[in-house]
C-alpha cells in the first residue's frame, strides 16, 4: 500500500497491519508458532516486529480467536522477548487482542524447562 507524504513529496510504503502498531496482538505462523505480545512494527518487506511472548502450550482457549479475546489461563510460554518474525516464517494470521488476553498472560509464570 503506497500513500503520499505531502512533507518529503514522496511515496512512503505503509504495511496493512499498520492499525495493529502500538497494540496488543496475536500471531500464528506456520513455522516461527504463536505470540501474543506487542506489535512494535510491520515492515513492506511482510517482517514483523513484536514484542511478544511465545505460547508453546496452553489451556483456556480452544482456538488463536479464543486465545486473542481471553488470554491463557495456563501453559507452557516463553519469555518476553523482542522478536522478529520474516515472510519465510509463513504468518498465518494477525488477530488483534485485547487487553484481558495480555493481563491473562501476565499471570502465567515463564516456563523453563
Amino acid at each position: 500500500m503506497n500513500d503520499h507524504n505531502a512533507a518529503n513529496g514522496r511515496m512512503e510504503e505503509k504495511s496493512m497491519y499498520d492499525h495493529l502498531i502500538g497494540k496488543p496482538v496475536l500471531v500464528r505462523s506456520h513455522l516461527g508458532g504463536m505470540y501474543l505480545g506487542t506489535l512494535l512494527a510491520a515492515h513492506e518487506d511482510g517482517t514483523l516486529h513484536l514484542l511478544a511472548r511465545r505460547l508453546w502450550s496452553w489451556r483456556g482457549a480452544l482456538d488463536s480467536t479464543v486465545l486473542a479475546s481471553t488470554g491463557p489461563t495456563e501453559g507452557r510460554i516463553g519469555p518476553a522477548a523482542d522478536i522478529l518474525l520474516r515472510p519465510a516464517a509463513q504468518v498465518i494470521e494477525i488477530l488483534a487482542a485485547s487487553t484481558d488476553a495480555i493481563e491473562e498472560l501476565g499471570r502465567i509464570g515463564t516456563w523453563r524447562r
